[in-house]
């Protein structure tokens, strides 16, 4: 006999949906309640991926680093 899962939109899960992409919004790219298929059908809350850098910084010649 199985187990009953958790309702999936359970009101922290719901905050954290909504608080994790607005806090990194200037590091990474937030996506959420992304499908993934492995050996079953899972999904992930909150996705986050790394935004490059536009602009690098070299170092000052003079400041010997």
């Amino acid at each position: 006999m199985a187990t009953p899962k958790p309702p999936a939109n359970e009101p922290h899960d719901q905050f954290i949906k909504q608080f994790v992409p607005i806090v990194l919004k200037n590091s990474f790219h937030s996506e959420t309640s992304v499908s993934v298929q492995l050996s079953e059908e899972l999904a992930i809350d909150v996705l986050c991926r790394a935004i490059a850098p536009e602009v690098t910084i070299e170092p000052d010649p003079n400041l010997g680093l």
